[in-house]
């Protein structure tokens, strides 16, 4: 029972241990994160087109600039460095800024985009292939 104990113990001390060493992710690393997988360009670019939604709605210039004064995805990027570092520690963090960094990370968020836009094509096919069939099950 004793040597039971001692190994439950030992085990869990070796767990909780490594995770108090295990340096949270920093700001920096995690904005720079951010950056480098194409996240923050892809936020300007969704604001981008809000803006324009805006204007075709009837928006003024003014009302427009009014909006840009007082949203930037900097903001949004603040927003998502807690959640970054609940998930990720700098060791993580640091792994990925190496893979980002390198011609096949470049060449994945150079890509991204592209296979994003096919991806919802391919998706709405498949979901309404989806929809027909379980409209031809209920119908029965």
């Amino acid at each position: 029972m004793k040597k039971l104990l001692l190994s439950v113990c030992l085990g869990s001390s070796l767990i909780f241990s490594s995770a108090v060493f295990a340096q949270t992710a920093s700001e920096q690393s995690i904005k720079q994160l951010i950056v480098e997988t194409g996240a923050a360009e892809m936020g300007t670019m969704v604001f981008d087109q809000l803006l324009a939604q805006l204007k075709a709605a009837g928006a003024t210039d003014a009302q427009i600039a009014e909006v840009q004064k007082e949203f930037k995805v900097d903001q949004l990027v603040d927003l998502l460095v807690p959640v970054y570092q609940k998930q990720f520690t700098e060791e993580d963090v640091k792994a990925f800024l190496e893979f980002y960094q390198s011609p096949a990370g470049k060449k994945l968020v150079e890509k991204q985009p592209m296979i994003m836009q096919e991806s919802m094509v391919v998706g709405q096919q498949w979901g309404m292939g989806v929809a027909q069939k379980i409209q031809e099950i209920l119908s029965k």
